[in-house]
């Protein structure tokens, strides 16, 4: 196994056609420009191709979101900004959000992001909270924290 280092956007390194898969794992929505990536991605799968990437769920991490607790006790999560796109930090945020940033895109950003690229939308998944998230956050229980998209080039 060789491991490649190289610039997202362009891939410079890598050559048409070069892969028969290719993963992006919790690293999407950290990329400054997600066509360019998107597109690369595109270039460098054979036909028949596939895209598996799995990125913090769009839905639910906008920068404005958080959690409240109700007088009951029971912790919902909330959302709001959903529709600002863009790079966002935060002091209060757990993970790389709070730590480093990332960017903030719609659902729709993503899909069409694919879709200009070439690349076909086979399956999405919204997978629960694995139980020790779940344990420690017990909000997650309710939306999930991750969204995993597998994607086909076509012929």
């Amino acid at each position: 196994m060789a491991y490649l280092q190289d610039d997202a956007h362009v891939l410079g390194a890598v050559r048409d056609a070069a892969f028969d898969g290719v993963i992006c794992h919790m690293a999407l929505m950290d990329i400054p420009d997600l066509a360019a990536t998107i597109r690369s991605v595109g270039r460098v799968l054979r036909p028949g191709g596939w895209f598996v990437f799995a990125i913090l769920h769009p839905c639910y991490h906008p920068p404005p979101s958080g959690e409240i607790t109700a007088a009951d006790g029971s912790i919902h999560r909330t959302v709001s900004g959903y529709f600002t796109e863009g790079f966002w930090r935060s002091d209060t945020r757990p993970g790389p959000p709070g730590k480093v940033g990332a960017y903030h895109r719609t659902l729709s950003t993503y899909v069409n992001a694919l879709t200009d690229a070439g690349l076909i939308l086979e399956r999405l998944a919204e997978p629960p909270a694995t139980p020790s998230l779940a344990a420690r956050r017990p909000v997650w229980r309710e939306v999930p924290a991750v969204l995993i998209a597998r994607c086909g080039k076509g012929p």
